[in-house]
């Protein structure tokens, strides 16, 4: 009875110290911790997009209506105003899921201002309205068909 009470006592100790000396060697020997620099962006919905620069006809879908294979590269074209209806500068990007379909459409998004060049990554002050080109590019060769895809529009507020 006596070997039972040492086996037992024996096995505890054994588990006890398992246990014990990785958490001491941890909180002993454990690497310093150093600050991390840290920042947030936030996204935000608060922008408009308009077919006018008074802002009062809002855009929900883009219809490019239906073009005729000419034997020749089609160009496409819609302009949409953009307005930063929030209250702190945005940075605007945008993307698209047509390149999903596996066309050979190619499209474009351009802001135009005082430094036309593509819309992502152009900064807008709120309030400002910024116009904006949409294009689409159609080769000759893109396969007669019925395209939809989605275009995607964010505003990111650095703080």
């Amino acid at each position: 009875m006596d070997i039972g009470k040492w086996k037992i006592l024996a096995v505890s100790m054994t588990l006890i110290c398992s246990l014990a000396i990785p958490v001491l060697a941890y909180t002993v020997y454990r690497t310093p911790l150093y600050p991390l620099s840290a920042g947030i962006i936030l996204r935000t919905m608060q922008l408009g997009f308009y077919w006018n620069v008074e802002c009062t006809q809002p855009v929900t879908t883009i219809d490019l209506g239906e073009v005729v294979q000419s034997g020749s590269t089609t160009y496409l074209q819609k302009e949409i105003f953009l307005r930063n209806e929030g209250s702190n500068p945005t940075t605007i990007f945008w993307n698209s899921t047509l390149n999903d379909l596996a066309t050979v459409m190619t499209e474009g998004w351009t802001a135009w201002g005082m430094m036309p060049g593509p819309l992502n990554s152009t900064s807008v002050s709120p309030t400002e309205v910024v116009y904006t080109t949409y294009e689409l590019t159609i080769p000759a060769s893109t396969p007669v068909g019925t395209y939809n895809w989605t275009l995607t529009a964010w505003g990111e507020t650095y703080i």
